[in-house]
């Protein structure tokens, strides 16, 4: 199927609003390299644009539309552009090379729906970012910005931070593998530290990878935190960071008043004593979730930092990522020991760890088949997608992971009470289904998601029953009626005695035969 066929495919799905075609590409028919993705529109002339405009503007189910940089983009415009702005339903808009501000600032700023802009490819210096900026501010429901793989350099990210001040709508800003060298200087990472600090500011997802940011430039991001309350999601991967930006990121971990879920510090070239740094700062953080420190030099230290922080009743960490940091035997065994009673932690990402053999992976079988925990799932996947855990350890995760339970239970819409209704249908189901096959790894695998859905439905149980007052009443009349019941059997016990001891006086008083020889 050539382009001009698959154009067409898309402009007949776009105008007979075709409800699963959610996202749509526009590129020049001189830009047909890497675009296999279904929902493409190569545009040839006026004509095609004029098409495509009428088609999107009547659309009611487009969420997602890209702009990818062509020759094409010097035809006249105006009526896929109209089209654009009469369309209500789109929200994520993706800008690739310099068509994007040409796009953004010329015709797309009436569009309110938008909550997600993307720039990709796109150089952002000598002014040209500035121009950006102020065209963010046209979009009252924006919470995303994404620049990606532009060239930016440090005055003109300060230009841009500056630029957005004020957008309160602003959720995540992301600034990922942006090629300046120069872009994660001290001028921008001023001028990051001075936007977070705005009054106005509701960041709660800040992305600075791979940006070339030095330990200062970190310092002075993180620095700026203290104090944050709305922050959620932190992520300074891939920029390298020395000891004292790990001693200013381990302070902030501690302040009482940072909110910091998420922390991503992957391929910041830590090794053990920077680990520690970071790890001994989470002492006491009940508030981080997720920590990512793949690709860094883990060491035996390091884990045992680690291991000290999985065993503290009040961290909350259910994800770590430990991928391709150099984990061996010795440190696999300090983690699954330190498993033992963890109920906190559901993956462990130890992929790309080589050192790790058998002997290392059977300490985590340990733990695993004789319940110590109850709720690891994961140890990440290869390269292919593929489970990284033997087979062995892969169906002892498989125990552990979690089957939605909830739609096992009925609540009664008087009491608000559940009711276990479903569950023993769930498991005839899991009976009959076992039974109807011949093959041992489905029906192990069968058995395993059977004993983990009563393992959980368990779980779920309330531990004490608290009856409603309703409930009391009919307790107390089943009670009453129980004694009444008791009551009357006693009486009638009492009247087959009486009426037995009266049978008995009777006997006692008939003269006695008398015995031979009387």
């Amino acid at each position: 199927m050539d382009i001009v066929e698959k154009s067409n495919r898309t402009l007949h799905r776009l105008e007979q609003n075709d409800p699963k075609l959610k996202s749509l590409h526009i590129v020049g028919r001189d830009n047909t390299a890497g675009h296999t993705a279904k929902g493409c529109f190569w545009v040839h002339d006026e004509a095609d644009l004029s098409k495509l405009g009428n088609a999107i503007g009547n659309n009611e189910h487009l969420s997602v539309i890209s702009f990818h940089e062509s020759s094409e983009w010097t035809l006249d415009s105006r009526p896929l552009f109209e089209g654009l702005q009469r369309n209500t339903t789109i929200t994520n808009l993706t800008l690739y090379g310099s068509i994007g501000i040409g796009v953004l600032n010329e015709y797309v700023a009436n569009i309110s729906s938008l909550t997600r802009i993307g720039i990709i490819n796109c150089d952002l210096r000598s002014g040209v970012v500035g121009t950006l900026a102020s065209a963010m501010h046209i979009f009252p429901n924006l919470n995303i910005i994404a620049i990606f793989k532009c060239t930016i350099d440090g005055a003109s990210l300060k230009e841009f931070a500056i630029g957005i001040r004020g957008l309160s709508c602003l959720q995540e800003l992301h600034f990922l593998s942006n090629e300046d060298p120069t872009t994660g200087g001290i001028e921008g990472a001023e001028a990051i530290a001075t936007l977070v600090q705005d009054p106005s500011c509701n960041l709660t997802d800040l992305h600075l990878s791979d940006c070339g940011f030095s330990n200062d430039s970190i310092q002075i991001v993180v620095n700026s935190l203290m104090g944050n309350t709305k922050l959620e999601t932190l992520n300074l991967s891939f920029n390298k960071i020395e000891r004292s930006g790990c001693e200013s990121i381990a302070t902030l971990l501690q302040d009482p008043r940072c909110c910091l879920t998420h922390l991503n510090l992957g391929s910041c070239g830590f090794k053990n004593e920077l680990t520690s740094i970071i790890v001994d700062g989470l002492s006491g953080n009940a508030k981080l979730e997720q920590l990512d420190f793949s690709y860094n030099r883990i060491g035996r230290s390091g884990c045992e930092s680690i291991a000290t922080l999985l065993q503290e009743p009040n961290s909350n960490i259910n994800k770590i990522n430990l991928s391709k940091c150099k984990i061996d035997n010795d440190c696999s065994t300090l983690l699954a020991q330190a498993l033992i009673g963890n109920n906190k932690l559901n993956y462990l990402d130890l992929a790309r760890n080589p050192s790790i053999t058998e002997s290392g992976w059977n300490a985590f079988s340990t733990i695993l088949s004789n319940c110590s925990n109850t709720t690891l799932c994961s140890f990440g996947d290869d390269d292919d997608g593929k489970d990284v855990a033997p087979g062995n350890l892969a169906s002892l995760l498989k125990l552990n992971r979690a089957v939605e339970i909830e739609p096992l239970f009925d609540l009664d819409s008087e009491e608000d009470e559940r009711k276990p209704k479903a569950l023993p249908n769930v498991i005839d189901w899991f009976g009959r289904i076992g039974g109807s096959t011949q093959d041992e790894e489905v029906v192990k695998c069968i058995e395993a998601r059977k004993l983990s859905a009563i393992y959980q439905f368990a779980r779920a149980m309330t531990l004490e029953f608290i009856p409603s007052p309703s409930d009391i009443l009919l307790l107390h009349k089943e009670a009453r009626d129980r004694l009444i019941k008791a009551k009357e059997e006693l009486e009638a016990k009492d009247e087959i005695i009486q009426h037995r001891c009266g049978i008995s006086d009777s006997i006692d008083s008939l003269p006695k035969k008398r015995k031979h020889g009387e």
